[in-house]
C-alpha cells in the first residue's frame, strides 16, 4: 500500500516519518525545501546522579489508600501535590535539523506528489522546477545504519543544504572528487547540557546548569554527500550544489551514550573522529543499499499478511486524506464496521512500529493487526 499526499506538508500529520529504531527523521516538505528533523534515541539532557524522588513511600501509601477508597481524584491530588516542584532534570532532546533548500521561482515547487510506500518504507517525491522534473526518494536503513536522501533531476538545478540544531556547537567539512562526481563531507558536533533545574509546571526557557556545574554527552552527525554534475562548494554548517542533476545524502549519528548508570563521553571531537573513520565504510551503491533495507523491513512487516482484495497490495495507492478524514470513521463506527477500519490500516500501524523501535537491540514486537 502506498499512502499519497498532493502538494507540499500543510501540517505535521502530513510529513513522512523514517527510522530504523536506532535513530530516524520526519520529512517536512516546504514550498522550497525539504526539511529532515534528525533524532538520535540515546540523545538526553543531564547524566547519571543521585536523584531524590519527591514521590516518598508515605505519600504512595496514602495515595493508595484513597485509590482503594475509590476517591481517584484524592490519589490525583497526592501525587500531582508532591510532584509540583519536581526537576525534569534529563530530557530527551532532537539532534537537529537538515534543510534541503531548491532554488525555485517565487512560485515555489510545482506539481508537487508525495507518497509513502509501506511495503517498502520508502518515502518518494516528484515536483516540478521550471523545466526540470525532479525525483526525490528517502530511507532510513537498519542493515547500513544510514539515512538516505538522493534526488535525480532531467535538468540542471541548485540546491542548499543547511544544518543546524540547538546544541550544535562546531562543524568540519572536507571535499573530494569521486568517480561518479564530487563528494562533500560535513561532520557537525555539539554537546548536550547539563541537568534541567528549571521546576515544573514553568520551566523557563533556559532551565539548564551552567556549564561549569556539569555538561551532558557529546554528540556528532556526519553527512557525506555525492552530486551528479554542477559544483559543490561548503559553508558554515551547510553545503551548497549548484547545476547539478542529482545527488544523495547520506547521514549517520552518534553519541556519547555509555548506558543509563554510566558517565558519557564528553567530548565532541573523540566522538567525531570516531564517526568520520566510519565514512568510507558507507556503501556507496545505493541500489544495493535499498535492496537490503526493504529486504531487511519485509522480514518484519510480513510477519502478519492480511488480504482484503487489491486494496492492500503493495502498490495501490491510498489518498492520505482517507486517513484523517473523521467522517469516515464515524460512519465506520456507526456501520459497526470499526474493526475493519483497523484492519484496512494495519499496514500503517506496521511500518510506523518497524521504524521507532527495529534496532540490534529492540525488537519490532508480533506485529498483531
Amino acid at each position: 500500500m502506498k499512502l499519497t499526499f498532493d502538494g507540499i506538508s500543510s501540517c505535521w500529520e502530513e510529513s513522512i516519518p523514517l527510522g530504523n529504531g536506532r535513530m530516524g527523521a520526519v520529512l517536512c516538505s516546504e514550498p522550497e525545501t525539504d526539511v529532515l528533523y534528525l533524532n538520535d534515541d540515546t540523545l538526553w539532557s543531564g547524566y547519571p546522579h543521585a536523584e531524590t524522588s519527591p514521590v516518598t513511600p508515605e505519600i504512595v501509601a496514602k495515595a493508595r489508600q484513597a485509590s482503594l477508597q475509590d476517591d481517584y481524584n484524592a490519589a490525583t491530588r497526592i501525587i500531582k501535590d508532591a510532584t509540583l516542584q519536581e526537576k525534569d532534570e534529563q530530557i530527551y532532546e532532537p539532534f537537529g535539523t537538515a534543510r534541503i533548500q531548491y532554488s525555485t521561482s517565487a512560485d515555489g515547487r510545482e506539481s508537487m506528489k508525495r507518497q509513502l510506500d509501506l511495503a517498502r518504507a520508502l518515502a518518494g517525491e516528484t515536483f516540478r522546477m521550471g523545466d526540470a522534473n525532479v525525483h526525490v526518494d528517502a530511507w532510513c536503513s537498519e542493515p547500513d545504519d544510514l539515512l538516505v536522501y538522493r534526488m535525480s533531476s532531467d535538468a540542471p538545478i541548485d540546491v542548499n543544504i543547511s544544518v543546524s540544531g540547538t546544541f550544535l556547537k562546531q562543524s568540519r567539512a572536507s571535499m573530494e572528487t569521486v568517480s561518479d562526481g564530487h563528494r562533500a563531507t560535513l561532520v557537525v558536533m555539539g554537546r548536550m547540557p547539563g541537568l534541567n533545574i528549571g521546576l515544573l509546571p514553568h520551566p523557563s526557557e533556559n532551565p539548564w546548569e551552567d556549564e561549569q556545574d556539569g555538561t551532558g554527552m557529546a554528540y556528532a552527525g556526519a553527512f557525506s554527500l555525492t552530486v551528479t554534475g554542477g559544483d559543490v562548494n561548503v559553508g558554515d554548517n551547510s553545503l551548497q550544489c549548484s547545476n547539478i542533476t542529482g545527488l544523495s545524502l547520506r547521514f549517520r549519528s552518534m553519541s556519547g551514550f555509555r548506558g543509563s548508570d554510566q558517565q558519557p563521553e564528553r567530548s565532541m571531537t573523540v566522538i567525531a573522529d570516531h564517526l568520520e573513520k566510519t565514512i568510507d565504510e558507507w556503501s556507496t551503491d545505493l541500489r544495493t543499499m535499498l535492496d537490503r533495507h526493504i529486504a531487511d523491513y519485509r522480514r518484519y512487516f510480513d510477519r502478519v499478511a492480511i488480504h482484503l482484495g487489491s486494496a492492500h497490495d503493495d502498490d495501490t495507492e491510498l489518498p492520505f486524506s482517507a486517513i484523517l478524514r473523521s467522517d469516515e470513521k464515524k460512519r465506520a463506527a456507526s456501520s459497526g464496521d470499526a474493526g475493519g477500519g483497523n484492519v484496512r490500516f494495519r499496514p500503517v500501524s506496521a511500518y510506523l512500529l518497524i521504524q521507532a523501535t527495529h534496532s540490534a537491540g529492540e525488537s519490532a514486537g508480533d506485529l498483531e493487526p
